[in-house]
């Protein structure tokens, strides 16, 4: 259900005309290197610290009020649209609702100092926290730690342990008010 949320919010905002250049730019700075001209390097491995999950649940409560129109915008393009992308993003497009979740992203990053880019990047760590970490057996969640520490760091391990109980709040208050508008903890 993160997913279904995570997906139908990118969805509705690409139809809102948020959409970031980056990568489009960075294909076209790349492409026009001469041959044998050094490539950039990778990006370090992403890490997380506590501001920026701090950062991180100020955006998305602050996003939370709109949760349920994302979803219920976002379904009702994809029914409309029989999955064509762009007719999707038409659908949504002409909702009247998508200006009240433009404008609580406009808040949430105000509030909270970060970027949708940035909270969909954090967003993506902590999904790779939650399920391997938190549910199965010892050993399962034994060998989720290792692959989370390894591909991030000690340091974010620790800091995504900390702060797991209120992460999991979050994620239970956002699918609530995603999912059941009406019932919102």
């Amino acid at each position: 259900m993160k997913k279904l949320f995570t997906l139908s919010i990118t969805l509705l905002l690409a139809a809102c005309g948020h959409r970031s250049t980056k990568p489009q730019e960075s294909v076209k700075k790349n492409s026009q290197l001469p041959q044998g001209a050094p490539v950039e390097p990778p990006a370090p491995r992403p890490i997380i610290t506590d501001d920026q999950i701090t950062r991180h649940i100020l955006y998305e409560r602050e996003m939370m009020p709109v949760a349920g129109i994302v979803v219920e915008v976002s379904l009702m393009a994809m029914k409309k649209s029989r999955g064509d992308q762009k007719q999707i993003e038409t659908e949504v497009a002409k909702d009247p609702r998508v200006k009240r979740v433009a404008d609580a992203e406009a808040s949430a990053i105000a509030k909270s100092g970060i970027s949708r880019a940035e909270n969909q990047e954090i967003s993506r760590i902590i999904a790779d926290y939650i399920p391997g970490v938190v549910t199965g057996d010892a050993e399962t969640r034994k060998r989720a730690r290792e692959a989370f520490q390894s591909k991030y760091s000690p340091e974010a391990l620790e800091t995504m342990d900390k702060r797991q109980p209120e992460l999991a709040r979050l994620q239970n208050e956002m699918l609530a008010a995603a999912f059941n508008p009406g019932k919102r903890n």
